[in-house]
């Protein structure tokens, strides 16, 4: 009998102004299903809480072996905690609660089986050294795109920024702006904001979107080709950008197949994992940016990631896209 797991995707199921991230994570996560012979529902909250706590409560009464939620602004453990625990396992998925707030699900009876999220703070952090690197100008103003104030890979990748920019001595971040991670929404504060400072030469994004929308502002305004434009999660808009980092995407996949390892009592190291799964968009990657929308990666067996295998594969972007390279060539 397979796995029953049910995703409540908190993002749309089709376009929309914060990208297609959240879609990218369902069609990886429908293939690796797939491979792991677990019966994968996935449903949207459309970025509407009251939809996701529907869906949640929804879920629980539906008791599948395991609920995978990702805890955007603290919004599913308080869902959960005004909730009745059952046999239902939880996993975590990109934003897991605090240690305190995992301790008092475990109080209130719920059986948390895991969690993985991304190195979020290493990303901040290399997104913007690497914009420094390609910036010609290490003078003048800096503007940070942020998603918003509480979710966990919002607040680390703000964190990372900090972290190099507060170092540059004639780089002067001059404003921090929530964006809710939004194309429209950055479009907006941008057209607003860049021509106060005639200075502006880099503009740091927490997503692709927000990123894309200054961009496009820029453009308006006739100064993109003045200011480097970084961002984050390989959205098709990152070819509009300077910079984008990605693949933390994939780790949906990493979910299901961390939770095929529990199902089967196979070795599983880590039961909370944080994976330093990002680079920087290139060349190598054009390949699986291609797949990801079409297919979902089907070409990738993901049962040679999981403990079942004769010598598992790391998660890791090189591995992912050299099986994807080995089985592209053969077809």
């Amino acid at each position: 009998m397979k796995t029953q797991v049910i995703f409540i995707n908190p993002g749309y199921a089709d376009t929309n102004p914060t990208g297609p991230f959240w879609q990218s994570v369902s069609t990886v996560m429908t293939s690796a299903a797939l491979d792991l012979s677990i019966n994968l529902d996935i449903r949207y909250a459309n970025r509407d809480h009251i939809l996701m706590k529907q869906l949640v409560l929804q879920a629980l009464n539906e008791q599948p072996d395991y609920l995978i939620v990702v805890d955007e602004k603290s919004v599913i453990t308080k869902i959960l905690l005004q909730s009745k625990a059952n046999k239902t396992q939880l996993y975590f998925l990109l934003n897991r609660p605090s240690s305190i707030e995992l301790e008092r699900l475990r109080s209130k009876g719920y059986q948390i089986a895991g969690s993985v999220v991304a190195d979020n703070l290493k990303v901040g952090k290399a997104l913007m050294e690497e914009m420094l690197r390609r910036s010609q100008i290490h003078n003048g103003t800096l503007f940070a795109l942020l998603g918003d104030e509480v979710t966990p890979s919002s607040v680390d990748r703000e964190r990372g920024l900090l972290s190099v920019a507060n170092k540059q001595y004639n780089l002067k971040l001059r404003e921090k702006l929530y964006a809710n991670w939004s194309e429209p929404e950055a479009y907006h504060l941008i057209l607003g904001l860049a021509q106060r400072y005639p200075d502006l030469v880099m503009i740091w994004s927490a997503n692709d979107a927000m990123a894309a929308g200054a961009a496009r502002a820029l453009t308006k305004l006739g100064i993109r080709d003045k200011i480097v434009v970084g961002g984050i999660n390989w959205d098709p808009q990152a070819q509009l950008l300077d910079v984008s980092f990605g693949g933390h995407m994939l780790l949906g996949a990493k979910s299901l197949i961390n939770i095929f390892n529990l199902v089967h009592e196979l070795h599983e190291p880590n039961t909370h994992q944080t994976l330093n799964i990002f680079d920087a968009r290139d060349e190598k990657y054009l390949e699986l940016l291609k797949h990801i929308p079409t297919d979902g990666l089907k070409a990738v067996d993901f049962l040679k990631f999981t403990e079942s295998a004769s010598s598992p594969l790391s998660f890791t972007l090189s591995n992912i896209v050299q099986e994807l390279s080995l089985r592209t060539s053969n077809d």
